[in-house]
């Protein structure tokens, strides 16, 4: 069975190859985004307070 989450919290990794993968959201999250060779030509899917 699948663990629930909400996206207030964890944004959707959406790969190339058709997969996805919940990323939990933590304080640090954009500040290393940068050197996150695992998300590689994905895109993210979340929502946000503005």
């Amino acid at each position: 069975m699948s663990k629930t989450f909400t996206l207030e919290s964890t944004f959707i990794n959406l790969r190339p190859d058709d997969s996805a993968r919940a990323l939990k959201i933590g304080p640090r999250f954009w500040a290393t985004i940068g050197k996150r060779a695992d998300l590689g030509d994905g895109r993210l899917m979340g929502v946000t307070s503005r």
